[in-house]
């Protein structure tokens, strides 16, 4: 209310815009942090989101931090992916039994929003995922085709606020979520 937090939402490719312009607001000390998705397919491989964050650093006093997993999506616990109306929940458990048997790594870097799609030849994942996937049970891969749709940031926002989330459900995300996630608030607490 008194504009001592401004969250904004940078769009994908107008963050670094975004990002410059409350930046230019501050004379002395620049309290602005972006977050973008690494966008990475692979652990460790090479994140789009890098190249953003060289943007951003060589505008200078813009604190940034890319996500570790693909997308900010990718960080849902399973508890708000359950959480669907009752006429899609016999569909949408069935698809997070099916996540539940990835591993970290798999869950991870998976598109949460719209699943494989396209990218799911046959039997496997086609691509640059192809060797992250393979090994995968090819049922437990056509399951998960149609991803968990476009809203899942919405409903994390109304779950968290219903305080039906804790640590654990972030925990069980994979290793290394909860440490990111403090690291991140932590972040966000040097500039408030």
């Amino acid at each position: 209310e008194t504009g001592w937090l401004e969250i904004c939402h940078g769009g994908g490719s107008d963050l670094v815009q975004v990002a410059t312009a409350a930046a230019g607001r501050f004379h002395l000390l620049t309290r602005v942090v972006a977050l973008l998705d690494s966008d990475r397919l692979v652990p460790h491989g090479p994140a789009p989101g890098d190249r953003k964050r060289q943007r951003l650093d060589a505008v200078g006093k813009i604190l940034v931090h890319v996500l570790a997993l693909r997308e900010a999506e990718n960080y849902v616990p399973n508890r708000v992916l359950s959480r669907v109306p009752r006429q899609q929940s016999k569909v949408v458990s069935a698809r997070l039994d099916c996540l539940k048997q990835l591993t970290p790594h798999q869950r991870g870097h998976f598109d949460m929003k719209h699943g494989f799609g396209d990218a799911l030849d046959g039997d496997g994942v086609t691509g640059d995922q192809r060797h992250l996937y393979q090994g995968a049970d090819p049922r437990v891969l056509r399951a998960l085709r149609e991803g968990f749709g476009r809203d899942l940031l919405g409903r994390l926002e109304t779950i968290s606020r219903e305080g039906a989330l804790d640590e654990r459900d972030f925990a069980a995300i994979g290793p290394g979520v909860v440490a990111e996630l403090r690291g991140l608030l932590k972040l966000l607490d040097s500039v408030i």
